[in-house]
């Protein structure tokens, strides 16, 4: 049997189609996904793109997510799938027409999409994350950095302490404040001062569970593991589900980055074009968490959400053909 799973986040759509013949599931329970992977695709939508401000998808931003389901469609008829997961987070959770997309996308994809919550949200990527790291007798804080949301998870190994979703993500604050090129200090004081104000449940959870790493989930994290690779020639394995980065090089980056142009920012090694216009907020946001506490360790995990989500279908398909 073929499964996929599909989140559809408000940047970026993303795409893992499995191949579960051949394995009994404690097995499964144990496999590394990229043994049971047979297709991938990441399609850079932007729905949230003028429309968060307003929580209204554009007509624009609406064919766009429309076109990358329809091209997911394709690559589920080539692979014979039988069977799709999919599921919408903040930019589609607070649009006011975002039931009426998710209806469009199933009239013409076929492909049934859920919105989910903030909180089922941070539980999928604590899932997620469980799969790629070892957190051992330490406690963690789980930051995923979406362009709508940003999920944080206080955890150990076993479970989840604390988990909250925020509506603060990299393009609502680049919507908010990253109006000149470069940004301006100011810009970034004003960005701080919100985050501030709005992130205060996270700094009371932090003082009653006082996490010890942090624990980055999201493109950002992986952009930033990739510019620290260019910067340093440091060879990162592919294989390799996490990734720990000193937090004396990620003050560096951002300190280079923090004022470039977005020309400037073109030409840094490891920066896709497509994270060019969030990094800076992002890594600020990253900055600032870390700069409220005194963690100082910092692991890139190459698992998130969608991983999270595979695993939950696999306890329901367990479930479901016990019975």
């Amino acid at each position: 049997m073929k499964i996929a799973v599909i989140d559809l986040g408000t940047n970026t759509f993303h795409m893992v189609i499995v191949e579960l013949t051949n394995y009994n599931y404690e097995e499964l329970s144990n496999t590394p996904l990229e043994e049971i992977e047979i297709a991938r695709k990441r399609i850079y939508v932007s729905i949230g793109q003028g429309s968060l401000a307003s929580s209204f998808i554009t007509p624009e931003a609406q064919q766009r997510a429309v076109d990358a389901m329809m091209e997911f469609r394709k690559m589920l008829d080539a692979h014979g799938v039988s069977e799709v997961y999919a599921v919408a987070t903040s930019a589609l959770r607070n649009a006011r027409n975002g039931n009426q997309l998710i209806d469009l996308i199933e009239k013409q994809t076929n492909i049934s999409v859920k919105i989910i919550s903030g909180a089922e949200e941070a539980a999928l990527i604590y899932r997620g994350v469980k799969e790629a790291v070892k957190i051992n007798n330490e406690t963690a804080l789980i930051m995923d950095i979406g362009g709508g949301s940003v999920e944080f998870i206080i955890c150990n190994t076993d479970r989840s302490l604390w988990e909250q979703s925020f509506e603060i993500g990299a393009q609502r604050l680049v919507d908010h404040f990253h109006q000149h090129d470069p940004i301006s200090p100011d810009d970034l004081i004003s960005m701080d001062q919100y985050l501030e104000e709005n992130l205060q449940p996270l700094f009371e959870a932090i003082a009653k569970y006082n996490p010890t790493r942090l624990i980055g989930s999201s493109g950002a994290f992986s952009t930033l593991v990739s510019i620290y690779s260019e910067k340093e020639k440091v060879v990162i394995d592919p294989l390799a589900r996490s990734y720990d980065l000193p937090f004396d090089e990620f003050e560096e980056i951002y300190q280079d980055i923090r004022y470039t142009t977005h020309e400037e920012r073109l030409q840094i090694p490891g920066l896709s074009n497509q994270r060019v216009d969030m990094v800076v907020v992002s890594f600020a946001l990253i900055y600032f968490i870390l700069n409220k506490t005194s963690i100082r360790k910092i692991t890139a995990s190459k698992y998130s959400l969608k991983v999270g989500l595979f695993f939950h279908v696999l306890e329901k398909i367990k479930a479901r053909d016990k019975k």
